[in-house]
């Protein structure tokens, strides 16, 4: 059989901005946060193949916060927590009628928490950690046919010389 294929017609108009801070209270101690927006416009014109009238792909809300502390003595203490607001994919599916076709896949908000735990010794010459992504395990896909993201943990080493 035959498949025909056309890219859509969509035209896209993107807007955004950021905001950002980060403290440092006392030494040793820095606190962050940013906040993100995006909004994509389209427009689809005339005698263009292609039904989309929102885009979505990327969250419209971002938000990020940490916290690191790094002490006299070698120890290191960090923790962030990364918030995005749900998305809805546009993604090409086979349809057994009408073959290839574009259908919407919402993903849901996710939010994901990270720490590390590390010690420097030798004048900051060896440094041992153990860092954790997602430890909360709140499963989720960042896009509608990727992997299921879960917990996972690493033990770190880093040598300088």
């Amino acid at each position: 059989g035959t498949i025909d294929f056309q890219n859509e017609g969509t035209e896209f108009d993107v807007f955004g901005g950021e905001a950002m801070t980060r403290i440092y209270p006392v030494s040793g101690l820095d606190i962050y946060a940013n906040y993100a927006i995006h909004y994509t416009l389209t427009t689809v014109p005339q005698g263009a193949i292609g039904l989309r009238t929102s885009e979505a792909r990327t969250s419209a809300h971002r938000l990020n916060f940490g916290i690191q502390y790094r002490s006299e003595f070698g120890l290191d203490l960090s923790a962030d927590i990364h918030y995005a607001s749900e998305q809805v994919w546009l993604e090409q599916v086979f349809d057994v009628e009408q073959g290839v076709v574009y259908q919407e896949f919402p993903l849901p908000q996710y939010y994901m928490l990270n720490a590390r735990i590390g010690y420097r010794l030798f004048d900051d010459a060896l440094e041992v950690g153990i860092v954790g992504y997602n430890i909360t395990d709140h499963r989720h896909r960042q896009h509608p046919f990727g992997q299921l993201l879960s917990a996972r943990f690493l033990f770190t080493v880093a040598f300088r010389i």
